[in-house]
């Protein structure tokens, strides 16, 4: 799988931020949250450690159900149980 210098840069700077042990993030479905999330998959088990999504539906949009419902899928197709 091809990852882009900037997704290389940011699991980089996720693995800089966390210590070893398991991490829980939160996760809204918009591009930082998602992007925290794939970032956070790749680097918590180097810490060692797992990683865990808080999925957040803040009700802001019409259809917000419906996008914290694809932001736990994302979550999980990266490998991080919600």
């Amino acid at each position: 799988m091809n990852v882009s210098p900037q997704a290389q840069g940011l699991r980089h700077a996720v693995g800089e931020c966390i210590e070893p042990g398991n991490v829980v993030i939160g996760c809204s479905g918009g591009p930082d949250s998602l992007a925290l999330a794939a970032a956070a998959a790749w680097a918590v088990p180097r810490a060692p450690g797992e990683v865990t999504a808080v999925i957040v539906d803040h009700g802001l949009q019409e259809d917000s159900a419906l996008v914290a419902e694809r932001a736990g899928r994302a979550c999980q197709a990266v490998g991080i149980e919600d």
